[in-house]
């Protein structure tokens, strides 16, 4: 038995730690063997409330998560991890291997739409796509109507520029708030901050409309600018594909990973953003980069303050300071998702 798991880790593959069971999700894991008591892995989880997983542990423990690209192959006397092999050398130029993912992309057979945010990222995708292409494809966008959340305005500006329509799918914080029990639940891990409900949000959007998979600039940051993306990328590919809607992002692709892995890393881009500026105004190309977090939403209506600290005596943490919204958010989540893994195993013992 063995199975690889991407190289950016978009799809999470988790195996238990002393018997041969693979699969996508936590869950599964749980329905196929429910026997053992659901227990806290606690330094994951206090990693993951930090915003700093490890890429190794899931949060319950006896449940591991295939790193990033690795392989993972059962033998007599247990697991054993490959890491993945060395990128190909570069071929053509950077210009040539984006354009060529992103024609790729469009070309497969199934319904898809370029995903615009207010960022470079998706704006060079879009702008490949019309002006190196000259292709017309559909356009999605969240429009978050919360005040100094969202990036609605400058998405529609982006669209204006490069002479696009743009579908938009109004949302509002109820909306959010209504949604992150779901989130958690198919993400199998608490969030620090709630925006990757967002990607969720879009998926629902985008499956109403008849898209099978969205195009976006996902991975950009990870790829070309050195972020952690343990944290992130995960929650896109569980969100998106638990609606039907397939991740897509010429960052995904191995040849443009190829040129990447070859350049320093550089948290402003500006490989991307000298790429950007043959297609895009300066004003767009070399725009500072916003730090998209969402408000708190309200999400201390969800669970008496007193439930969530019992959870954390009860799960061995340490008590939460819930004044802080990123422990409020942290801590509301974990609760969402202990309710939800628990579900799933019987007895449901949570130390």
């Amino acid at each position: 038995m063995s199975a690889t798991r991407d190289r950016l880790g978009v799809h999470p593959l988790y195996f238990r730690e002393h018997e041969p069971a693979v699969a996508g999700t936590i869950a599964e894991l749980l329905r196929a063997s429910p026997s053992p008591a659901l227990r806290p892995d606690r330094e994951a989880i206090a990693r993951y409330l930090a915003g700093d997983p490890d890429d190794r542990h899931s949060c319950i423990e006896g449940i591991g998560l295939v790193p990033t690209g690795h392989t993972l192959s059962w033998r007599e006397r247990g697991w054993q991890l490959q890491p993945p092999p060395p990128l190909p050398e570069p071929r053509g130029t950077l210009h040539d291997a984006m354009v060529d993912a992103v024609a790729d992309l469009l070309a497969a057979p199934r319904r898809t739409a370029i995903a615009l945010s207010g960022g470079l990222d998706s704006a060079l995708v879009l702008a490949i796509a019309r002006r190196e292409l000259g292709l017309d494809p559909p356009v999605i966008t969240l429009a978050v109507d919360v005040p100094h959340y969202g990036e609605l305005e400058t998405t529609r500006s982006t669209a204006r520029t490069l002479g696009a329509a743009v579908h938009e799918a109004h949302v509002s914080a109820r909306d959010f708030l209504a949604q992150l029990p779901e989130a958690v639940r198919l993400a199998e891990v608490p969030l620090w901050n709630p925006h990757p409900v967002s990607k969720l949000l879009l998926a629902q959007a985008a499956r109403r409309e008849g898209f099978d998979a969205v195009l976006t600039g996902d991975a950009a940051d990870n790829v070309f600018g050195g972020a952690f993306g343990h944290d992130y990328l995960p929650l896109v590919g569980r969100l998106l594909r638990s609606q039907g809607v397939e991740p897509c992002s010429p960052f995904f692709d191995p040849r443009v990973l190829a040129h990447a892995a070859r350049l320093p890393a550089d948290p402003d881009k500006p490989v991307l953003r000298e790429l950007a500026a043959r297609w895009l105004p300066s004003s767009i190309a070399w725009a500072p980069k916003a730090r998209r977090l969402a408000p708190d939403f309200g999400i201390a209506r969800l669970f008496d303050p007193a439930i969530l600290v019992h959870q954390a005596e009860r799960l061995g943490l340490p008590p939460p300071r819930l004044d802080d919204p990123r422990a409020r958010c942290g801590h509301t989540t974990l609760a969402l998702l202990w309710d939800a893994l628990s579900r799933e195993t019987r007895p449901c013992a949570a130390s």
